[in-house]
């Protein structure tokens, strides 16, 4: 498996999972995979979120909506510093003070 930026093509994560196939298993092997796959990708410390949120780093804080204000705010777990705590807080309080209107249905 491997997950690929598509508009940088910047390698993002890749992983080798051997296991034995048949067509007869290939349900019980999916089952098996996919949970972790998911959990590396997709989870809210996994690749994506973190890929997002180091984007997201370089946009002016005023233009983040609040589900980027979000992701952007995963990257503090990894600079603990009392600069990033203050940029995230600012960022995180902007975004419920300024909610984005709901979307027409």
């Amino acid at each position: 498996m491997q997950l690929v930026d598509a508009i940088t093509g910047a390698h993002l994560w890749a992983e080798t999972y051997d296991r034995p196939f048949t067509p007869e298993s290939i349900f019980e092997l999916q089952d098996n995979l996919v949970p972790r796959i998911v959990s590396t990708v997709a989870d809210q410390y996994g690749v994506l979120p973190r890929s997002m949120s180091e984007t997201l780093r370089s946009k002016n804080e005023d233009q983040l909506t609040a589900h980027e204000a979000v992701l952007r705010a995963f990257t503090y777990f990894e600079r603990i510093t009392p600069e990033e705590h203050l940029a995230v807080r600012r960022i995180l309080e902007r975004a419920v003070e300024n909610p984005a209107p709901p979307t027409p249905a």
